[in-house]
């Protein structure tokens, strides 16, 4: 994914410089380091100032989710902020013969990562967006041997800010009940991560009628989305400068079911590479043209 975004990026920028001279105003490109390295690098570039002058900003993801024809986008609360946790708990170890002589860190894991599910179903709103999800747990150890220690890594998501602390301290309070309830001892490392992205409801009324106007035959749709459950460090960039975050669909022809972002066996259809130069291309020039 990251790799075709450098590239219609790259490609956006030949064929801009070859414009150059008929654009007014200014185009800057950014090609972003540690987008998935909590906390990001869009805070670093935001912070270097060489976006001070930006009046708009345009991003996009490409996602399996439909071919290339398909570019989807969506107002307000776009896509999900989030945090990482890592949860380590110490017991006493023994013998699986002698449980009773034991503080079992293993059993007191699987009962955190069950009832870590209560947050959501039982905590927060029915209205509210909210995913908790735990995507490691380590114990290694012997079929005989009941272990002393257990790291269990997850992430909480939420497209309403205001559940970021809420979260974390529902978080901290399933864990504390854990440590009561078993005997044992724990430390709970809470990273918190990306805000929610928004999208700007006027910079993404551009875009609609941008693309919705254009002449150009490089996609068929134009389709509004439901908010996404995963996140973007481009929140940053969101939450400084006016402007939105769309997606342009990159399913191989070839895959019925297609892997998604993240997957090893992720792949894009390069025909989105096309799409996104193209219709991020349309956009800065009007953009530019309009604000004159």
């Amino acid at each position: 994914g990251h790799d075709a975004h450098t590239a219609y990026l790259l490609g956006l920028a030949d064929a801009l410089i070859d414009l150059k001279d008929q654009l007014s105003g200014t185009l800057k490109i950014i090609h972003q380091h540690a987008e998935e390295m909590p906390p990001g690098g869009a805070q670093q570039i935001m912070a270097s100032g060489a976006l001070n002058d930006v009046d708009e900003i345009y991003g996009i993801h490409v996602v399996p989710v439909a071919g290339p024809e398909v570019i989807g986008f969506n107002k307000g609360n776009a896509f999900a902020g989030s945090s990482t946790f890592t949860l380590t708990i110490k017991g006493l170890g023994g013998h699986a013969a002698s449980p009773h002589k034991t503080h079992d860190a293993l059993v007191a894991g699987t009962n955190f990562v069950n009832t870590l599910q209560t947050i959501v179903s039982r905590r927060i709103d029915p209205s509210e967006m909210g995913v908790i999800t735990v995507g490691a747990f380590e114990a290694p150890g012997g079929a005989n041997v009941i272990q002393d220690k257990v790291t269990i890594k997850g992430t909480a998501r939420y497209q309403n800010d205001d559940l970021e602390q809420f979260m974390y301290e529902e978080i901290e309070k399933v864990a504390q009940s854990v440590a009561v309830g078993f005997d044992i001892t724990y430390d709970l490392d809470y990273q918190f991560g990306y805000p929610v992205l928004y999208n700007h409801p006027t910079q993404t009324n551009h875009v609609v009628d941008i693309l919705s106007a254009s002449k150009g035959d490089y996609f068929e749709q134009l389709v509004e989305i439901p908010a996404v459950s995963g996140s973007e460090d481009f929140a940053y960039y969101l939450k400084e400068i006016p402007g939105t975050f769309y997606i342009v669909g990159c399913k191989p022809e070839q895959l019925a079911s297609p892997y998604m972002n993240h997957h090893p066996k992720f792949e894009v259809n390069e025909d989105a590479l096309i799409v996104a130069a193209k219709s991020l291309g349309e956009i800065a020039i009007n953009r530019l043209t309009a604000t004159d």
